[in-house]
């Protein structure tokens, strides 16, 4: 009886999820998220995500760091610190927040915590830290990638 209670909520179950909601219109399946650590100790990751033109690309981080060995009480999460410094690869974006570029020559660009974004050029996605000095940083963010393609 009991094994026959149990498959009949399994087969209840099942039954939904196949069937779209009234309250939503689904346009794609998106597919699971590629999820990766972005260490601050090093300039660039290579994310393993290759692009092509077009490809619409959320990318989520989180976590904490530091940028004095883990020594200091001020920790930082991926939108970055204090302050702008032109000298870095993104002069106009939070110093020790996360960054990426299209390829191993791209222009960075400022990703933070959350960021959407077209590709208009093709190549390997990588991430980073916007950093001139990376040997006394400490820690690492998680990133959560979800490509999709058009």
């Amino acid at each position: 009886m009991k094994r026959a209670y149990m498959l009949l909520i399994l087969c209840s179950c099942l039954s939904f999820i196949g069937a779209s909601a009234q309250d939503i219109t689904v346009y794609e399946t998106i597919s699971l998220a590629k999820v990766l650590p972005i260490p601050i100790t090093t300039d660039w990751t290579d994310t393993g995500v290759n692009l092509v033109v077009g490809d619409t690309v959320n990318v989520k981080c989180d976590g904490i760091a530091s940028t004095n060995g883990g020594l200091s009480a001020y920790w930082i999460g991926p939108e970055g610190g204090y302050g702008i410094h032109p000298g870095l690869p993104v002069s106009d974006a939070p110093v020790y927040s996360v960054i990426g570029r299209i390829g191993t020559n791209g222009t960075p660009f400022y990703v933070g915590r959350v960021c959407a974004f077209k590709a208009n050029v093709a190549g390997e996605l990588y991430l980073g830290y916007n950093d001139g000095v990376f040997a006394d940083n400490y820690g690492y963010y998680i990133a959560y990638i979800f490509k999709s393609s058009r």
